[in-house]
């Protein structure tokens, strides 16, 4: 009996590129290796963009939540049921070979995280260089460390984690320099099976100062990994929550370990809330958006995360001050460890003594390795409030290993405005949070 061999998904980002994007889809299909899907993944556009792509039957077109390529390629992970995960800017070109020769050669070897192609440049025709570009790119073949060159096996996305999405230009090259500082094994195809157009319509790609700005931001950060591996990443969603946000920020910014980063994501607020956030300066990295939900803020903070842990807090809670040091020592201390909770005790606003501490098994409580946190994915946007218990019990069936700190790493206030006190539907989720995991272990069986 022949071996099934891998399936590949192949995502394609577009925003307004019906000039181009035919071709690139007819260059998939045009694959020698058969076995795969194709997700455009279509960034609202305004012109025939999705139009194009719906036109091809073997084509799934989805429409992008947020914006730019780097959300729109994590989109596209989100969605993708592939073993194998391949990418295609939709002005580019693949050789007719091209994903055939890339899984050969991580079939030769299982031990191989990814593949990469070479690559030739090319100007289109009536196009100019832009600004910045170097015209001996246009000349001979070029190591393609770019998304279109790129097959990589799903477990590296977990490894790595998604792509940036806080960077304007340079979210592929910082997302390559993860790839290298990780460790992970990669193989160079000795072909140019990628052909990267250059046209006057991908102009910021090559704005130099942009660009080789960001490149410098990125290569710090990577001499920070390299030196040290130990970066959290501190989410924070919140929603008209200027009457407690600042305290809860600033309990994250006092914690004795300092390897950390604090990612802010406004769902919408009317209140005052954004203003407190711009007083934190640079303190803080903050993003604002539509109201979307908890979830959908949650799982936004993760792509805009860079470390290789990751931390949760709601805009109404509060740290104890070892937090995060008492949990990073339990994860240094046990490899195996997947992540970590400490005990959780409730105060009412005006006091600090509080109930008596209860194991703290909820999302403010936890610290958890990247990897582990997409092996498990990310935050399921249909449910109102039982978003973390949700996804505690995928974590549960998905094997992670866990344990709880006796120490009290968090202090959770109890007001008038806490979503499960405000909201009667809570207990409505919950209960269906119970029937979908109940559904899921049926199905395993």
């Amino acid at each position: 009996m022949t071996p099934r061999r891998p399936f590949v998904s192949v995502i394609v980002p577009v925003k307004n590129g019906e000039r181009f994007l035919a071709q690139a889809l007819a260059d998939v299909l045009a694959q020698t290796y058969p076995d795969r899907e194709v997700i455009v993944v279509d960034g609202r556009s305004t012109d025939r963009s999705a139009e194009i792509a719906r036109s091809f039957p073997e084509v799934r077109c989805i429409t992008q939540r947020g914006d730019g390529f780097a959300d729109a390629w994590n989109q596209g992970i989100e969605a993708a049921r592939g073993d194998l995960l391949a990418f295609l800017d939709s002005d580019d070109r693949w050789m007719p070979e091209k994903l055939e020769k890339q899984v050969a050669a991580l079939e030769r070897d299982p031990g191989l995280d990814y593949a990469i192609t070479r690559a030739r440049f090319f100007l289109e025709d009536g196009a100019t260089l832009p600004p910045g570009f170097r015209p001996s790119l246009l000349s001979g073949e070029h190591v393609a460390n770019m998304p279109s060159a790129l097959l990589a096996r799903r477990r590296v996305f977990e490894t790595v984690g998604h792509f940036p999405t806080h960077l304007t230009i340079a979210n592929d090259v910082e997302w390559f320099a993860r790839l290298k500082d990780s460790g992970l094994r990669g193989v160079a195809v000795q072909e140019a099976l990628v052909r990267k157009r250059v046209h006057d319509a991908n102009l910021s790609y090559f704005a130099a100062a942009d660009f080789n700005h960001e490149l410098l931001r990125l290569l710090r950060e990577s001499v920070e990994r390299q030196k040290t591996g130990k970066l959290v990443s501190v989410i924070v969603p919140v929603r008209d929550g200027e009457r407690h946000v600042a305290e809860t920020l600033s309990s994250v910014l006092d914690q004795s370990y300092v390897h950390h980063e604090l990612v802010v994501v406004d769902d919408g607020s009317s209140d005052g809330t954004r203003d407190v956030l711009r007083g934190f300066g640079e303190a803080i990295r903050w993003v604002g958006q539509e109201p979307s939900g908890t979830a959908v803020a949650l799982n936004r903070g993760v792509g805009l995360a860079r470390g290789p842990f990751l931390a949760f807090l709601d805009a109404d809670d509060l740290w104890t001050p070892r937090k995060l040091e008492l949990q990073m020592a339990a994860l240094k201390a046990d490899p195996g460890l997947d992540l970590v909770f400490g005990q959780v005790r409730q105060f009412r606003d005006g006091e600090r003594g509080g109930e008596r501490p209860v194991p703290g098994l909820s999302k403010g409580a936890m610290l958890i390795r990247r990897e582990a946190f997409d092996r498990v994915g990310p935050f399921d946007t249909s449910w109102r409030v039982g978003d973390f218990v949700d996804w505690y019990a995928r974590a549960t069936e998905a094997g992670l290993v866990s344990e709880v700190l006796p120490e009290v790493v968090m202090l959770r206030r109890i007001h008038a405005g806490n979503t499960t006190r405000a909201k009667p539907e809570a207990l409505v989720d919950y209960a269906r949070v119970a029937r979908a995991a109940l559904e899921r272990r049926r199905a395993a069986t």
